[in-house]
């Protein structure tokens, strides 16, 4: 068995490299009022451009299907609670 140590972080507190690959975790209500909790692989971006639109959105995490999620609450947009960097690969060593 290998095991590593994973440290969780506020995005309040601190915030990835750009570019870089973490998971983010997010929680809510569902339309039930049941809580849920999911985490997600995720890349961070200091600047992401919405072709879309023209606007530049500032320190946002994006998902595979072009979700945005900002580390602060932000009107219309999800927010993530908490994010880690990917753990290392096991190696044989």
């Amino acid at each position: 068995m290998l095991t590593t140590n994973l440290t969780w972080y506020r995005p309040a507190e601190q915030l990835p490299k750009n570019h870089a690959c973490v998971l983010g975790a997010m929680s809510g209500t569902y339309q039930d009022g049941s809580p849920f909790r999911v985490v997600l692989p995720m890349f961070f971006f200091e600047q992401f451009p919405d072709d879309a639109t023209g606007s530049v959105f500032e320190n946002c995490f994006v998902d595979d299907d072009g979700i945005l999620r900002f580390p602060i609450p932000t009107d219309g947009y999800e927010t993530i609670d908490y994010w880690m960097n990917l753990p290392p690969y096991p190696t044989d060593d």
